[in-house]
């Protein structure tokens, strides 16, 4: 039998073979990874900002094909907004990671970082289309609420009856935030079956003699989506 023991995946906070994982293996990812990826993304862009700058359909195809994902669906003012999501996502894993060792801290940093984020969404706007401005903002006001009224259920004084009409407004909130998504998905849909019955041959023949509104004609309100 072998004298050998099977080395251990964990290793404790602070000692000797925790700082070597952390300078041989975190630190290069963090400056490589979560630090230089963004700022190689953002040179990128930058580089290119007089084409960004122009409307969608006038960037240059070469660009087009290399970053369109990174900057379709966003003002051409704001073409780097992607890259102030994703720091978003990272502070937020970063209060997740870094101060789970005190809950009340956790969620009070994180309801800070959504309160930032809810007032640079709302005078920034960045998207084109006001239909997802709205929803990104109604998203980011979810995220505010759950933190916020999360806070109270670590409350030992409030009584187990408030504590459930608390889980009950989060749970509430959340719904109404999936909902609104859902029926702009649904609204989008609609407007593209539509347009799709405005080409159909046979309908074509009832709209020739027709003074009124078309009825087959989306609304301001479905056109919106």
């Amino acid at each position: 039998v072998s004298d050998e023991r099977p080395v251990s995946t964990q290793s404790t906070w602070g000692t000797s073979s925790h700082t070597k994982w952390v300078l041989g293996l975190a630190m290069p990812m963090l400056l490589v990874y979560i630090i230089g990826g963004p700022i190689i993304v953002f040179y990128c862009l930058y580089s290119n900002r007089k084409e960004l700058h122009k409307p969608f359909d006038q960037v240059n195809k070469s660009v087009l094909n290399r970053y369109h994902f990174l900057f379709k669906g966003y003002e051409p003012q704001f073409y780097y907004w992607e890259l102030v999501v994703l720091a978003r996502k990272v502070f937020m894993v970063a209060i997740a990671v870094f101060a789970n060792d005190d809950f009340k801290t956790q969620s009070l940093l994180a309801t800070l970082l959504c309160v930032l984020a809810v007032v640079l969404h709302g005078v920034a706007c960045p998207f084109e289309s006001d239909t997802i401005d709205g929803l990104e903002l109604l998203s980011l006001f979810g995220s505010f609420c759950t933190y916020f009224l999360g806070q109270f259920l670590d409350v030992e004084t409030l009584p187990k009856s408030l504590k459930l009409v608390t889980t009950i407004i989060i749970g509430f909130v959340n719904f109404l935030v999936l909902f609104a998504i859902l029926m702009v998905l649904v609204g989008m849909a609609s407007g593209g079956m539509l347009s799709k019955l405005r080409n159909v041959k046979i309908l074509k023949l009832f709209k020739r003699n027709r003074k009124t509104t078309d009825i087959l004609k989306p609304t301001k309100t479905e056109e919106y989506f």
